[in-house]
C-alpha cells in the first residue's frame, strides 16, 4: 500500500510540473526579426501564463503579433502557424531602438 501511494505521489507530482511553464521557442519572424512562439497549452495553462511568459522573454516589452484568443480571427502571415495550437501566441520583443 505504501508503494502504491508513494507511485500516485510521485505521478501527481511528475504530471504537475509538466504544466506549470508554458513552452517558448525562437522563430523567425518573416521580415527577418526574431520572434517567440509561446505554447500554453499545457494541462493547467491559461492564456494568462502565455502573458507571464511573453513578460518574462522580452522584459516586459513586446507586441503581440497573433494570439489563438477569440480577437484574433484571422492567422495569417507571422501568426499562421497558431492554427496548429490551441492556447498560444506569437510575440516580437521591442528594443529600445523601437522606441
Amino acid at each position: 500500500m505504501r508503494k502504491r501511494m508513494l507511485g500516485v505521489a510521485l505521478a501527481t507530482l511528475t504530471l504537475g510540473g509538466c504544466a506549470t511553464s508554458p513552452e517558448v521557442n525562437e522563430l523567425s519572424l518573416a521580415e527577418g526579426e526574431g520572434g517567440q512562439l509561446i505554447d500554453c497549452g499545457g494541462f493547467r495553462q491559461s492564456m494568462n501564463d502565455c502573458i507571464a511568459a511573453a513578460n518574462a522573454a522580452c522584459d516586459g516589452d513586446y507586441e503581440v503579433l497573433g494570439s489563438t484568443g477569440r480577437e484574433w480571427g484571422d492567422h495569417s502571415g507571422d501568426a499562421a502557424l497558431l492554427n496548429a495550437y490551441d492556447q498560444a501566441m506569437v510575440v516580437r520583443c521591442r528594443s529600445a531602438q523601437d522606441d
